[in-house]
């Protein structure tokens, strides 16, 4: 994989976890009835980049090296 790829990768799993915090925060003071607005913007901005960061990796998998690295794996098996 190449650096660009790498580095990409490493975002997208760091805003994994903070969409995953996010979200939990989001869900525990829905339940207790403090809800703020700020917790659900932090959440669905969280989830829009993820997404759309997600959606670029895929579409220029082969410029980042992904693909390359995804067939040696397999052809190493």
């Amino acid at each position: 994989m190449s650096t660009a790829g790498i580095v990409i990768f490493a975002f997208l799993f760091i805003t994994f976890i903070l969409i995953f915090r996010s979200f939990v925060i989001f869900t525990s003071a829905l339940r207790r009835g403090q809800f703020k607005l700020r917790e659900l913007n932090c959440w669905l901005g969280g989830s829009i980049i993820f997404v759309l960061t997600f959606c670029a990796t895929m579409h220029y998998h082969e410029e980042l090296g992904i693909k390359k690295t995804c067939a040696q794996n397999a052809a190493s098996c």
